[in-house]
């Protein structure tokens, strides 16, 4: 490590238990070495401590605090951070060999990039799966006006350009703090993700409903913030349909799937008069959307697929959706 490194790993923990040395061996792991790895202790009172002064490696600095939460302590961490670029990392998961190494490659080949993310494989619960996020600017952009682009441990970002730009996390907000920063940081600088996986997410058992519940509230402002810039008072009603298209569970009857037309149409043309997010992605972004309640809807498929393509959002989905849906259409027809 020299004595300025290039990345500051900003890793906050808070009883880390028996996650945290695989975490912390998966950094210290990277094929990428010029870097510290900058722990924030918010006041754990199980043997994280004793876990962390058992690691003799001169790339880990131990910052102890009593607790103050997530989004201070990680404000604190890119305050102390030394490193041009701050990578986050948490203290439950596993970095892929390569991930600091690929990802600043890419800051560096796409200088106009300011935060960037990746693909993450999940795993725990009932839960085996990747996860994978849009991969431009323009389609980040748009996706956030329904739900965060960016797996909060994947990020890396250029921390000038964070600073100059006023960024930082929200000590106010309790949860989805990471995706009501990103929809701020949008509106300055340009987040994109690497195609790749570059760690493996574990679920714990309390990320399941509860967490969910937890978070609606603070997703919902979100959500009304954003909608603002479309030039819409969203209504109660509005603003529970939008976040149940957000995270679309399906099994909708037609009634539901009218107002999700109805809605999406709506963002459509509130988009065509402001002019905020970027064309043809925002379209596309609605119709594939709308393409998804569709498929997922609890209506017989020939229905379905004769919704989406009488729809005004149907010109806007690519031809492979279109075809797809006249296919269904007419199997549907002939069977």
């Amino acid at each position: 490590m020299s004595d300025i490194p290039q990345i500051t790993v900003l890793l906050p923990v808070h009883n880390g238990g028996d996650l945290l040395r695989p975490a912390i061996d998966s950094v210290l792991a990277q094929t990428f070495s010029d870097f510290e790895l900058l722990v924030i202790d918010d006041g754990s009172t199980d043997d994280t401590a004793t876990t962390l002064s058992a690691i003799d490696d001169p790339r880990l600095v131990v910052i102890s605090q009593q607790n103050q939460g997530l989004a201070r302590s990680l404000n604190t961490g890119i305050e102390q951070a030394r490193g041009q670029y701050v990578a986050r990392m948490d203290a439950d998961d596993r970095c892929h060999p390569q991930r600091l190494e690929w990802q600043l490659a890419y800051l560096k080949k796409y200088p106009h990039i300011t935060i960037c993310g990746g693909a993450v494989a999940a795993a725990g619960g009932d839960r085996q799966q990747v996860w994978r996020y849009p991969t431009t600017p323009e389609a980040a952009r748009c996706e956030l006006l329904f739900r965060s682009v960016l797996a909060h441990p994947t990020v890396m970002f250029h921390r000038d350009r964070w600073q100059a730009a006023g960024l930082g996390y929200d000590e106010t907000v309790a949860y989805a703090q990471d995706y009501e920063l990103w929809q701020r940081a949008a509106e300055v600088v340009s987040i994109a993700n690497l195609p790749e996986v570059l760690l493996e997410y574990t679920v714990l058992d309390w990320q399941g409903q509860g967490k969910t519940d937890r978070q609606q509230p603070y997703v919902r402002q979100v959500h009304e913030r954003a909608l603002t810039t479309l030039g819409i008072s969203a209504t109660a009603q509005e603003l529970d349909l939008h976040y149940r298209l957000a995270f679309l569970q399906g099994g909708d009857d037609e009634q539901m799937v009218m107002q999700a037309e109805r809605w999406l149409t709506r963002l459509l043309s509130a988009n065509h008069a402001a002019g905020h997010y970027p064309e043809p992605q925002f379209g596309q972004m609605l119709a594939t959307l709308w393409a998804n309640v569709c498929m997922k809807s609890a209506l017989p498929e020939r229905a379905a697929s004769r919704l989406f393509l009488r729809s005004a959002l149907a010109p806007y989905a690519r031809l492979r959706q279109r075809l797809r849906f006249v296919w269904r259409a007419v199997a549907g027809a002939t069977s």
